[in-house]
């Protein structure tokens, strides 16, 4: 009996020992798998959401202006995300959309002409990994965004023909939360929402404040 006591003990810490070890290699795996650089595609809808609506504006020879985005539209863009570990990434992504703006004026009562104002975010945020286990990946972060809108917009009325041009503008106020959802080792389906407090001019007279919902797929290098 006292022989099998002894030749017990050096078993069972032998086998504490593995298990100890395949949990740390576990550990290590899953840190490694977390860094590094993952890479997302996504489509969807995006619209307005915000903070204070537009403002009519008086323009000379048109009256009162009013313009303002009507509806969603579908858009698309990609990200890059550099996980330093499990919890933290720095994320830059770009989108694309154009949104229809409708026109009214006092000039032309009854006149109400459409176009398209085309909107190209450059984003970068900061992603807080709330979850991160293997199958499912949650973040919030703060985001910050330089959106551009290349095109200038023109309507027509019995007025005349209207034009307002949008200016490029950097935005400090904005915010993403994602999710990464496990399909295989390296494939993941993505599901975002992306907003940013960005308007097509300082004055208030085109309130934009781009939202982007999207699903995609994310894959990891």
């Amino acid at each position: 009996m006292e022989q099998g006591r002894q030749t017990t003990h050096p078993l069972r810490a032998t086998i504490g020992a593995v298990l100890l070890l395949a949990a740390w290699q576990g550990a290590a795996s899953a840190q490694v798998a977390a860094s590094g650089l993952h890479g997302r595609i996504w489509g969807g809808a995006v619209g307005r959401y915000v903070l204070t609506d537009n403002e009519a504006f008086a323009s000379p020879g048109f009256g009162t202006v009013s313009l303002q985005v009507a509806g969603s539209a579908p858009g698309f863009g990609a990200d890059a995300e550099l996980r330093m570990n499990r919890w933290i990434g720095l994320d830059g992504a770009i989108g694309y959309s154009s949104l229809k703006v409708q026109f009214t004026t006092t000039a032309a009562a009854g006149t109400v002409d459409t176009d398209h104002v085309t909107v190209v975010p450059l984003l970068l945020s900061l992603n807080l990994h709330l979850v991160h286990a293997d199958a499912v990946d949650i973040w919030v972060g703060p985001q910050i965004g330089y959106v551009i809108y290349p095109h200038d917009l023109s309507f027509a009325s019995s007025a005349g023909t209207f034009s307002y041009t949008p200016k490029n503008v950097f935005s400090a106020k904005g915010f993403v939360v994602g999710s990464d959802i496990r399909l295989s080792k390296s494939v993941a389906l993505n599901l975002g929402f992306r907003w940013q407090n960005a308007d097509g001019d300082s004055g208030g007279h085109l309130t934009i404040d781009p939202t982007f919902v999207t699903i995609g797929l994310a894959t990891h290098f």
